[in-house]
């Protein structure tokens, strides 16, 4: 076409635009699925809230030095998570979204087993640590897994969706850990940790494809990651969304050891967990 040309583009009628005008969409996602991505996301906030009624047994059976040392247990599992989050997202880009799941999924069971056998507070604390390692990872790969099959306004849909789901595991957690410990004992909780990570383990190996192909991964290169971790944290929206985050889940930690380990007061701290969280989830969704 030459500079002097010019050219009319008949536009299409109504009901008639081209394949090319028309986005791609992305399938919705199943029930099935965002069961699955709520469960796995759940690993976490199991971990935490069910052991809330036991900590007070917890600290009498294994003989705390101090009154509070059985709180440690709940601060334990946040040490773990906080670096495992760190380490895992780096590992998931490298060698795949259902390998990293798997991994970790077996890491939490390690940590239960070492929790439910503790003779001392010691031990249980090294076990809790391991169990926040362990509960990084199927938190990491569901959050990945979504920005792999979803992006955009989707991905928010979704996400949002899939918290709808999530947040109903901090109301029936802490009921759960009370109903457990006046049928049998404590150390019950754990291996009701070690069957729901078995469980969840056994539907995302059947039921989840692997997202992240071989051509798009990175390799685990320490100059990679931190690259990755400069460019993330210079986006002011994203250090905004760090601190709001980090100042509510402050708030809620803060608030917990205040409940006492009644079964009434078990209800209640699920009813508050499930408050806040879903304060956080609506406040994420009007942003986007």
């Amino acid at each position: 076409m030459g500079m002097g040309e010019c050219v009319f583009l008949k536009r299409p009628r109504r009901g008639q635009a081209t394949m090319s005008m028309r986005p791609s969409r992305t399938p919705s996602p199943s029930l099935s699925f965002v069961l699955l991505m709520a469960t796995m996301m759940s690993v976490a906030a199991i971990s935490i809230d069910a052991m809330l009624p036991a900590l007070g047994q917890i600290g009498q059976d294994l003989g705390s030095a101090f009154p509070n040392q059985s709180q440690l247990i709940i601060s334990a599992v946040f040490v773990g998570m906080g670096v495992g989050q760190l380490i895992a997202g780096p590992i998931s880009d490298a060698v795949g979204r259902k390998p990293l799941l798997m991994g970790c999924l077996l890491l939490y069971v390690l940590g239960a087993l070492i929790c439910l056998f503790a003779s001392t507070m010691t031990p249980m604390l090294i076990g809790r640590v391991i169990q926040g390692l362990g509960a990084a990872g199927p938190w990491v790969s569901c959050v990945s897994i979504l920005r792999d099959k979803f992006g955009g306004r989707e991905m928010a849909k979704v996400l949002s969706l899939v918290m709808t789901v999530f947040i109903t595991a901090p109301v029936l957690a802490p009921a759960l850990g009370q109903g457990l410990m006046l049928l049998t004992h404590w150390r019950v909780i754990f291996v009701f940790f070690v069957v729901y990570a078995v469980a969840v383990g056994v539907w995302a190996l059947i039921a989840l494809d692997e997202t992240l192909p071989p051509e798009k991964r990175v390799p685990w290169r320490v100059k990679t990651i931190w690259h990755g971790f400069k460019e993330v944290l210079a986006h002011q929206a994203t250090r905004q969304y760090a601190l709001a985050w980090a100042w509510s889940s402050r708030a809620l930690l803060a608030t917990s050891p205040r409940f006492n380990r009644s079964s009434k007061s078990s209800i209640r701290w699920g009813v508050c967990l499930w408050f806040i969280s879903a304060c956080k989830r609506w406040g994420l969704a009007s942003r986007r």
